[in-house]
């Protein structure tokens, strides 16, 4: 059989051609900032590459929690990047606000509406139909919508004309008001700008060429270009009554701020007004259904590890977390985050703003805790590792009701008790004294918390974080060990707490610190109950020794000389079939599949190089690329990742794969070790977990041969020929043998000769 029978095989076919953004996968992970606020950070895969997302959900109706319009205090023209706003109202989490012009570099106006405690700051934006608004009244109700922002100026000849703004930098082409709240001084009249000064509603002077002037604290300056209209002029005298007609009213608002489009209306996708194309980083105001839950969000752009989103596909990610109605605010350059982490008092910046650096903006908005009340309610208990071999050291924080850290907290009143399981707490510390779960209670009168510490039995296998090492005289390296258990449950070993012993003495060790003394080699190895593995330390030379393989406890899927019936499913593995194409390599691939072929059901060859075939066998090389199939209650994909990495394409295969199968035997087939950068990790990890549950996942690749369990998965690596040098390095050559009976898997390790 040849092997073009993969495509004989294939149960399912995935095939996709996606030019749309759409997401492969999410990576979540929510945390409390404080009571009523949660943050939550979603790591998304999309077909274009990664996206880094922040959402903010606020709960607006917690009487502690209260909305804020950040502004410069001391003048609403300069601008202020979000984390020093944030730091000057002492805002929980804070986010960047409305567009906005710039007069010079450090001062600006905003295009639309900023409204402080119903008093409107500046008027909304003079294209009202496109540009939308977000108010939040003194009921703690939520409205984004657009809104007629006509403002009118009547004469007493009852001639009118429009208005353009109020408090905003302007060409003076046309009418503009500017009140105290723009400063004590107008702009000025000059060359062809003329001022008309108003104050309880009656002109009192008309100024040209005067300069700026000072701003009635009962009125305001109008101001324009006489070359562009000279609607004032040819209506009004000093001492005529002005009249203003608006089609809005933001009394009743505490706050209320300008943005561009509405992006979601009613749960659904709106129409883009105000579309800023291409993908970009993002930043959007939101409003659950029941409007109890506001919703700060940004999307991170114009970065690798974040490449932005269109305003289609930001609407699409909103409506996907819950979110009913949303504004888009400013984004680009302007897109921040900013907030106190839980238990943290100063403010971090969440996102990563494309700039590399804040950029100043015109306003904000953010959240503030009112709450003065700063007594201990409650204790927050924790443990530097939950899952442990050696002592932990117990962490106790005192927090207040809002969840903030409470100044009345002191560790030394702190009593522990060991509610569960046992051991000894002394000095902060739990010394386990067997395996099992232990809970931990702490208490402060009545004030209490609780942990649980899982203290595993004695490891299976135990793993060095570095198997050689390289040093010069003097220099040192801090040892690391790591327990593992056969179901893939894992912790740190403590060093001091091992049996030791080494080949030569060329180095002290203190603690988990190894210090060369000398010149030489040594191979040291490390006890801890019946395992134990060895490294090399090689200080000041090249020179080698061998490592003896480490003593494991035996695997319960590991049998020798198997006893099948007729139903065993089986299947062998082995590695590549051609390194340096010689006779002998072609040799062996013969003996192989004789030895196999009349005995499987199939055949995985894991690695590049793979190209064996059969008349007689069923054989899949990982190197022809992405398959999938299922027999016997077994689902098998394969992947051909040459530099180690998994594309974009090889992580959708993978999670349509595992939603689609119904296998309680999961087998990933990598011609090379899987290398991820840590966010791959996390969301290869996070789709095992996810997508796998109540079943068993076994993951084959190329490599010097090691079984490994860990927490979601068991590591098998093979190698092939490669291991190869001269002919008797043929004789050591083996596969793996798999066995299926009834869905329970076992494996031997077989010699080819």
């Amino acid at each position: 059989m040849k092997k073009s029978i993969i495509s004989l095989f294939l149960a399912i076919i995935f095939l996709f051609n996606i030019t749309a953004q759409a997401k492969i996968y999410d990576v979540t992970q929510t945390q409390t900032i404080s009571k009523g606020i949660e943050l939550t950070n979603i790591k998304r895969l999309d077909n274009y590459g990664w996206l880094n997302i922040n959402i903010a959900k606020i709960n607006i109706t917690d009487d502690d929690l209260e909305l804020k319009l950040l502004k410069n205090k001391d003048d609403i023209k300069k601008m202020q990047n979000v984390k020093t706003l944030a730091d000057t109202y002492g805002t929980e989490i804070a986010i960047n606000g409305d567009f906005f012009s710039r007069s010079t570099s450090s001062s600006g106006s905003p295009v639309g509406v900023e409204v402080i405690d119903g008093k409107m700051i500046a008027s909304p934006a003079e294209s009202y139909d496109k540009m939308a608004i977000f108010t939040h009244n003194y009921e703690e109700i939520s409205a984004i919508d657009y809104i007629d922002a006509t403002m009118m100026i009547v004469a007493p000849n009852d001639e009118t004309d429009f208005i353009r703004s109020i408090n905003k930098y302007d060409d003076g082409s046309k009418i503009s008001i500017y009140n105290t709240n723009w400063g004590k001084l107008s702009q000025g009249s000059v060359g062809n700008l003329v001022e008309f000064v108003v104050e309880d509603d009656v002109i009192t002077s008309i100024n040209f060429d005067v300069g700026p002037v000072e701003i009635p604290q009962n009125g305001y300056i109008i101001s324009f270009l006489k070359d562009h209209t000279t609607f004032m002029l040819d209506n009004f005298i000093v001492g005529d009554k002005v009249k203003i007609i608006t089609h809005f009213d933001f009394s009743d608002s505490k706050v209320a701020l300008g943005g561009g489009t509405v992006l979601v209306k009613d749960g659904k996708k709106a129409t883009i007004t105000h579309d800023v194309t291409g993908n970009n980083p993002r930043t959007a105001l939101g409003i659950s259904k029941n409007g109890e839950d506001i919703y700060f969000v940004t999307v991170d752009g114009r970065q690798t590890s974040s490449k932005g989103v269109t305003l289609s596909y930001f609407a699409d990610i909103l409506i996907e977390y819950g979110i009913y109605n949303a504004i888009n605010l400013d984004g680009g350059g302007s897109t921040t985050m900013v907030a106190k982490k839980f238990l943290e008092t100063k403010n971090s910046v969440i996102n990563s703003p494309s700039d590399s650096s804040l950029r100043a903006v015109i306003n904000g908005i953010g959240v503030v805790n009112t709450n003065t009340d700063n007594s201990l309610s409650s204790l927050l208990v924790s443990a530097n590792d939950t899952v442990i071999y050696s002592p932990v050291k117990l962490n106790v924080k005192g927090l207040d009701s809002s969840l903030r850290l409470s100044k009345d907290f002191k560790y030394e009143d702190v009593t522990f008790k060991i509610l569960s399981g046992t051991g000894i707490i002394k000095d902060g510390y739990f010394y386990p004294e067997s395996e099992g779960k232990v809970k931990i209670k702490a208490n402060i009168g009545k004030k209490y918390g609780e942990v649980e510490i899982n203290v595993l039995p004695m490891p299976d296998i135990l793993k060095l974080s570095q198997k050689e090492v390289k040093l010069k005289t003097g220099e040192t390296f801090k040892l690391s060990l790591t327990g593992i258990l056969n179901d893939g449950q894992s912790a740190q070993v403590d060093v001091e707490k091992c049996g030791i012993s080494a080949t030569n003495n060329i180095f002290t060790l203190e603690k988990d610190t190894i210090t060369a003394t000398k010149k030489g080699t040594s191979v040291i190895t490390f006890s801890y109950g019946d395992v134990s593995t060895s490294m090399l330390l090689k200080v000041d030379t090249d020179s080698s020794e061998e490592i003896p393989s480490d003593v494991r406890n035996k695997d319960n899927e590991l049998v020798e000389n198997k006893k099948e019936n007729k139903n065993t499913f089986k299947f062998a593995v082995f590695g590549n079939t051609i390194n340096r194409k010689t006779l002998l390599e072609f040799a062996v691939t013969r003996k192989l599949i004789k030895e196999i072929e009349n005995n499987n059901d199939y055949a995985f060859f894991v690695g590049d190089n793979c190209t064996a075939e059969s008349e007689k066998l069923k054989i899949i090389n990982a190197s022809d690329g992405q398959s999938f199939f299922e027999e016997d209650d077994n689902a098998f994909i394969t992947f051909s990742n040459k530099d180690g990495r998994m594309s974009f394409s090889d992580f959708l295969f993978m999670k349509n794969s595992l939603l689609k199968t119904k296998s309680d035997n999961v087998f990933l087939f990598f011609t090379n070790k899987i290398v991820l950068t840590q966010s791959e990790t996390k969301l290869f990890e996070t789709m095992l977990e996810d997508l796998t549950k109540d079943k068993k996942v076994y993951i084959i690749h190329n490599g010097t041969f090691d079984v490994m369990p860990q927490k979601n998965a068991k590591y098998f690596s093979i190698s092939g020929v490669e291991e190869i040098k001269q002919i008797p390095d043929a004789l050591d050559l083996f596969y793996i043998q798999f066995y299926v009976d009834d869905g329970n898997l076992t494996y031997e390790i077989k010699n080819i000769y």
